[in-house]
């Protein structure tokens, strides 16, 4: 019985090799791929105007100012819109690539001030058209939240946009 166990051994072995070695002949197999790449514009961003909400009034209660893409604002609250203001989108050009797409970082919140004072800055907004060789117009828009009584001055503050290819 030891006889038959070595030989089968040796002959399970023995398949064991020859499918080991052809295996390795089947892996050694050799293909050939292009490799390309295609060199596109750069994407840029150049401020044209800078986000304006223009005059307001604050009042015995809490409000917001929201300022569309257009420039358009709405008030709620106890904030009441001043007449003639300089209320202004904030608007970009973007130049790229022609047909290719963009995608537009802006930020959570921002915060005007005025010595100590502020007034927080959120659920901006953009609008903008595809990129077509030329400047492409991006416009901003944001609410402004306005506390009640709040002190007079003027507020500022800075926020960045971001624009990356998709």
């Amino acid at each position: 019985m030891r006889t038959v166990c070595g030989k089968l051994a040796v002959v399970c072995c023995s398949g064991t090799m020859l499918s080991l070695a052809f295996c390795a002949v089947a892996a050694a197999q050799t293909a050939s791929a292009c490799a390309t790449a295609t060199v596109v514009l750069p994407l840029t961003l150049n401020k044209v105007s800078d986000l304006g909400f223009g005059r307001v009034i604050a009042g015995e209660n809490s409000g917001t100012v929201t300022l569309d893409t257009t420039g358009k604002r709405t008030a709620t609250g106890g904030v009441v819109l001043a007449n003639g203001s300089d209320a202004t989108a904030a608007v970009f050009t973007v130049n790229g690539q022609q047909g290719l797409g963009y995608t537009v970082l802006l930020p959570k919140q921002v915060a005007l001030r005025s010595g100590a004072e502020a007034l927080p800055v959120d659920s901006f907004i953009h609008e903008g058209g595809p990129l077509t060789g030329t400047a492409t117009q991006l416009r901003v828009g944001a609410t402004v939240h306005v506390a009640p009584h709040q002190p007079v001055g003027l507020y500022g503050g800075v926020f960045e946009v971001t624009v990356s290819y998709n």
